[in-house]
């Protein structure tokens, strides 16, 4: 018997700190999508029938991960969340949850001593109930070569770990919360009656929906699904995703549930006055343009913009810490490049293809831009690595990229590897000798078509210093694709749409950037991608929390900044999107000053050139 147990998605309850417990509310629409990707990543699990919980969040859970199966779907009362009787439907303040001598601070620090409220249930009492139910379970000689969907709440699904690994009541919240829509495998082991935990706590809406995907190295491998193979791998969660469990998100503190939306790129922007394409062109010798990293990621150089006054300094990019001080707060993408870039053969004409992968789309399908066009019809059949791959082209979509569905044997991401190159610009002529070098020192997640090229200054040694000198680190990701290079073709600025990417900010990083804001301490990002993650992710009052979504911010002079203080940026190509946003920072003028000096003292250009500091 193996048990899938997904704790419910996101509901609006989770959103609004209201406590949920046995309250009957239903999913979100975040919480739906949530599902609904998870249900992508599982649609190769055979399911032979579904356990739920019978509260609508859960039993829509349930539903829509088995859309389209013919699956039967049963409630069942013992996986119902703890109660919280009385108190179900209150918003539970952040002094509460802080508290040591609250209930509820004991309930997620030390369960085995919390007391329930009037009419609630003790965790002792839900131990009880989930128990019975494992118990019942094993005792079903009928289900025991059976695959079993369980769909559940937080404190329930740890009740359930619980009873599995005979831990005690003190121990139900080891690991953390899991998040919405969190997945854990469990095998009944024939030989000795005992539950294998084979993987835990599972999330797989992280990586753009991307089924099949190369490695989440912060939640696991999603192909790992297809061999349910490996011993339990799971995250342990921090004490502020344990307070996530049907409170959903805070200020800053406990947000575990992620949030799925596109954020428009014109909200909460100022009237601004009518800008030109063209009042954001320069002159640049092409020979500026840098075609190879430097031996030494930190010898570059670092042009320092006071963003006020407009002074500029000279300074080498090492120098960077004397412009930091203890109590700021340093954001970096931590997104990683996938080798997007495929070179194949038409079938029919032998003809030369050339494509590069842009966005997955599901079942194997994805957007990508390819190179002639013309020659990719649909219909058209691509052949890469004498077969190894096969793509056929079934639908030209926005702006004339092709979404292409590719057929392979084996794990299409070692296929990847082994045929793919990486993206570099079309302005870097030179071979890349060494692919990590496109690559930062700190990049985790696969998922982006180019580089978030201003951390690539950074060394291991650099970052160690940043830290010792008491400033703090937040890792924010966005995957970058092709919109943020993408030229602007209108003259007028406010008329360009900039695509949508895929971003993600977890507590800990919006708890870090909360309270350096709250301290006086100044947020600065390392590149444009960090900066459009947390201003597309902000309140209006410069709040973060916990979320991932798509976003297509556009930043341009007029736009006012929520969180960031300062910038680490390269120098960007002429009238380009990344131009626009600097001088919204600082100011055309400023920037176009900048610039024109960094000519004179022949800095180097765009993704392996040299740095700017904007302060």
């Amino acid at each position: 018997m193996k048990l899938y147990i997904v704790r419910h998605g996101e509901t609006p309850w989770n959103t609004q700190l209201r406590l949920q417990g046995q309250t009957d509310i239903p999913l979100n629409e975040n919480g739906r999508a949530l599902a609904r990707v998870t249900a992508q990543a599982l649609s190769d699990v055979p399911f032979d029938l579904a356990l739920t919980s019978p509260l609508s969040r859960a039993r829509e859970t349930a539903a829509l991960l088995l859309a389209g199966r013919d699956v039967p779907l049963i409630d069942e009362e013992r996986i119902r969340e703890i109660s919280f009787g009385a108190l179900e439907g209150v918003y539970l303040s952040r002094e509460e949850r802080e508290d040591p001598d609250s209930q509820f601070y004991r309930f997620f620090h030390a369960p085995d001593e919390y007391v329930p409220p009037e009419g609630g249930e003790s965790v002792r009492e839900l131990c009880e109930r989930t128990g019975a139910f494992l118990k019942e379970l094993k005792a079903k000689t009928e289900w025991q070569d059976k695959t079993i969907l369980v769909s559940t709440h937080g404190a329930a699904s740890r009740a359930l770990l619980l009873g599995m690994t005979h831990g005690e009541a003190r121990d139900l919240w080891a690991g953390g919360v899991p998040k919405n829509c969190a997945v854990t495998i469990a095998k009944l082991q024939a030989a000795d009656g005992e539950w294998a935990i084979l993987k835990k706590d599972r999330i797989y809406y992280a990586l753009e929906d991307r089924r099949n995907q190369a490695p989440d190295y912060m939640t696991g491998e999603v192909a790992d699904i297809k061999q349910d193979s490996g011993a339990s791998a799971g995250k342990s969660g921090t004490m502020a995703e344990k307070t996530g469990i049907t409170i959903g998100k805070s200020d800053a503190t406990v947000e575990n549930s992620e949030t799925m939306e596109i954020k428009d790129k014109e909200s909460k922007r100022p009237e601004t006055f009518a800008m030109k394409t063209s009042d954001f062109f320069f002159d640049l010798p092409q020979e500026l343009i840098a075609q190879d990293p430097l031996e030494d990621r930190s010898a570059s150089r670092l042009l320092v913009l006071d963003k006020k006054t407009g002074t500029i300094r000279h300074r080498h990019f090492r120098d960077i810490l004397e412009y930091l001080h203890p109590g700021d707060c340093l954001v970096l993408n931590n997104t990683r490049v996938i080798p997007a870039r495929l070179y194949g053969v038409r079938e029919g004409t032998g003809a030369m293809i050339e494509i590069l992968l842009l966005k997955r789309k599901g079942n194997n399908v994805w957007e990508t831009l390819v190179k002639p066009g013309k020659k990719a019809k649909p219909g058209t059949r691509i052949f890469f690595g004498e077969g190894l791959l096969t793509g056929e082209v079934i639908d030209v979509v926005e702006e004339g990229n092709r979404l292409i569905r590719f057929t392979y044997e084996g794990v299409f991401e070692e296929i990847l590897d082994q045929l793919g190159q990486m993206p570099l610009p079309p302005y870097i002529t030179h071979e890349l000798k060494d692919k990590n070098r496109y690559q930062t020192v700190y990049a985790k997640y696969d998922g982006s078509a180019a580089a978030p090229t201003a951390g690539l200054h950074f060394t291991p040694e650099l970052l160690d210093d940043v830290r010792a000198m008491g400033v703090r680190i937040a890792e924010v990701t966005l995957h970058v694709g092709l919109g943020t290079f993408r030229p602007v073709k209108v003259e007028d600025v406010t008329k360009h749409h900039m695509h949508s990417e895929f971003y993600q900010i977890d507590d800990e990083a919006a708890h870090i950037i909360n309270e350096t804001k709250a301290a006086g301490g100044r947020v600065v990002c390392v590149g444009t991608t960090s900066c459009r993650t947390i201003e597309s992710a902000a309140a209006e009052g410069g709040t973060l929390t916990a979320c991932s979504g798509w976003t297509e911010i556009f930043i341009y002079p007029g736009y006012r900044f929520k969180v960031l203080d300062g910038l680490i940026t390269n120098f960007h190509l002429p009238e380009s999107t990344l131009l626009m946003l600097v001088s919204a920072l600082a100011g055309r003028e400023r920037i176009l000053n900048a610039y024109a000096e960094a000519v004179r003292e022949r800095y180097r250009f765009f993704s392996f050139g040299d740095a700017m500091l904007i302060i």
